[in-house]
């Protein structure tokens, strides 16, 4: 087979590119083959496959098969990277251009997202976050091949060792397979092999006061979550060793509840996956500016949340403020224990510690007001967390919570019924949609 047939095929199954696993939780997909674009050098550049999703991710994959020499080294590397930065320099216009479908004609980012996105309630935040990704270059890029030689992974690792820049590169085998009784039909099966791990993001910001006083330089350092494992500074907050917590304490909480369970922690990620197909804006609506990339996400990679000791759905992003709701069962982190021996659920008020520092949150009489109400709250133990990334926290015992549902769509209802209740509870002051638009949205 040549490679433009293993690149056909993951145009036709957009599945293959394993996007799930990169923390890329979509519905729907837009794929572009073999775009055109001219590098400022001049040149034409040609990536095999370029994507966006409706939750406003942007990806570069090159299809190589094993034989191509330029699998062989670093060069297939630098040719995606190359693709990437093409795309970054291009003006909008000539970016939507190369974006858009043989049969679109779309002049702007807002007119193609809402071509290829249509059923899309969130245009203008969807359209926000692409064109961010792409300003930024915050790009994923996929090396899709039938086998990975020898080497390779060498040459990823170094980049993200090198890489001072927000991007992911991620090597995919795709492996077609024959059936000997049916030698015309093929399965094709799909797994990441090999992909870089950010260990730590640096952000210098540089303001200009407008006074006498010259430039104001900002340095904020943040070691991601796979980076705190890899270095191992996770303690109890090991991914692996919360993952371990979590599927034992979920065990017992399964034994609890009045009908047969076999696997609640599955069954909490399918309740999960729903919770992003629902309407939020009754809910959370009040909080959305135009800052706001995602109204409803999972948060994190491989398991959301995980290394935070949560697992769950979390509301509005960037955390200013947002929510989270769903099974906490390790308060290593947030400085809370959970309540129950099998663990809580819990609502979590979220907030950006730099924004809510510069924005002077924490000692707003808002927020005052929010942790005197929330002290009168029945029903729910409620905490002022020693972590201003997560300065409220409701939590009511598993398995308390979900001793009297008789099946699963009575466990899922009551999930939701108690998401809404306690992000209900911390909106229904108007403290928090007081004090952002007493302050306004971040710079």
């Amino acid at each position: 087979m040549k490679e433009s047939a293993l690149e056909a095929t993951l145009v036709a199954n957009p599945d293959l590119l394993c996007l799930d696993d990169a923390g890329i939780f979509y519905r729907n997909v837009h794929i572009v083959r073999q775009a055109s674009a001219r590098a400022i050098t001049g040149t034409q550049k040609y990536p095999d496959i370029m994507f966006l999703t409706d939750t406003g991710d942007v990806g570069v994959v090159e299809v190589k098969r094993f034989g191509n020499p330029e699998l062989q080294d670093r060069k297939v590397i630098s040719q995606i990277i190359d693709y990437g930065a093409t795309v970054t320099t291009l003006d909008e216009d000539k970016q939507v251009r190369m974006l858009r479908g043989p049969n679109s004609s779309a002049e702007t980012l807002d007119q193609l997202v809402r071509e290829v996105f249509p059923k899309s309630e969130y245009l203008s935040s969807l359209t926000a976050k692409i064109r961010r990704q792409l300003q930024y270059g915050q790009l994923h890029y996929i090396i899709a091949c039938d086998r990975a030689p020898e080497g390779l992974a060498t040459w990823v690792a170094s980049v993200s060792q090198s890489s001072t820049t927000d991007f992911s590169i991620r090597v995919l085998e795709v492996c077609p397979y024959q059936q000997d009784d049916a030698p015309a039909s093929l399965i094709w099966f799909s797994a990441p092999i090999i992909k870089t791990e950010t260990i730590q993001r640096t952000t210098i910001r540089i303001e200009s006061p407008g006074s006498q006083h010259g430039l104001a330089v900002n340095v904020e350092s943040e070691i991601s979550e796979e980076g705190k494992v890899l270095l191992g500074m996770s303690g109890r907050g090991n991914r692996q060793s919360n993952m371990a917590v979590a599927t034992a304490n979920l065990a017992e909480v399964a034994k609890s509840l009045p009908y047969p369970s076999a696997d609640l922690f599955a069954f909490l990620d399918t309740i999960h996956k729903k919770a992003l197909d629902k309407d939020w804006e009754w809910l959370v609506g009040g909080l959305e500016t135009g800052d706001t990339t995602e109204q409803c996400y999972l948060r994190g990679t491989n398991r959301p949340g995980f290394v935070e000791g949560r697992y769950g759905v979390n509301w509005l992003k960037p955390a200013r403020p947002s929510f989270f709701a769903g099974y906490y069962f390790n308060g290593w982190d947030h400085g809370v224990e959970p309540v129950g021996e099998a663990g809580s659920f819990a609502v979590i008020l979220d907030v950006d510690r730099a924004w809510g520092r510069k924005k002077r949150f924490y000692e707003s009489a808002e927020f005052h007001e929010l942790v005197n109400r929330m002290t009168t709250v029945k029903d729910w133990e409620v905490e002022r967390g020693p972590n201003d990334w997560h300065p409220i926290i409701l939590r009511r015992c598993m398995k308390t919570a979900f001793s009297a549902v008789n099946n699963e769509n009575e466990f899922e209802n009551k999930w939701f019924e108690m998401a809404e209740e306690g992000i209900g509870l911390l909106m229904e002051g108007g403290e928090l949609a007081a004090f952002k638009s007493r302050v306004g949205v971040v710079e």
